[in-house]
C-alpha cells in the first residue's frame, strides 16, 4: 500500500521454508508550478518549484537541464518541504530551463526510486 519493503515467508509442513523480499517503489511526484524572477526574490536568476508532497518519503530529487531531452543535472539538497528554491548564479537570464523530479524511500540499505515527474519548463527572468 505504500513505498518500502517487506519479507514474505512461507512454511510447508514445518520443514521447507522460503522467503521473498518485496520492494514497492514510491509514487510519481507531480510538479504543481514553477516561478521565476524578482517577484519571487529580489535577486534575479532564482527559480522556485512547488510540488505535491507524498506520504512516507525519505527524500526528493530535483533535476534540471537546458534542453528537454538533454542531460539533466541533479540540483542541491533541499529536504522534505513542498517547495524548493534554486538561487544559482550559473542560471542564465532569459534562458529556458526544464525541471523534473522523483521521490525516494530508504528500505534498509537499499534506496527505492519512484518514476520521474512530467517535465516542466520555465524561462528565467
Amino acid at each position: 500500500k505504500r513505498a518500502g519493503s517487506t519479507v514474505i515467508k512461507a512454511v510447508v509442513e514445518n520443514e521447507v521454508t522460503a522467503t521473498c523480499t518485496v520492494y514497492i517503489k514510491p509514487d510519481t511526484c507531480k510538479i504543481l508550478k514553477i516561478k521565476s524572477g524578482a517577484l519571487v526574490n529580489k535577486r534575479r536568476r532564482t527559480v522556485v518549484v512547488y510540488w505535491q508532497k507524498l506520504k512516507d518519503i525519505s527524500d526528493y530529487g530535483m533535476y534540471y537541464s537546458t534542453s528537454r531531452y538533454g542531460k539533466y543535472k541533479k540540483a542541491d539538497y533541499y529536504g522534505l518541504l513542498d517547495t524548493w528554491t534554486h538561487a544559482d548564479y550559473t542560471l542564465k537570464r532569459h534562458k529556458t530551463y526544464y525541471f523534473k523530479m522523483r521521490a525516494s524511500k530508504f528500505a534498509g540499505r537499499k534506496v527505492l526510486y519512484g518514476n520521474f515527474s512530467k517535465v516542466k519548463k520555465i524561462r528565467v527572468k
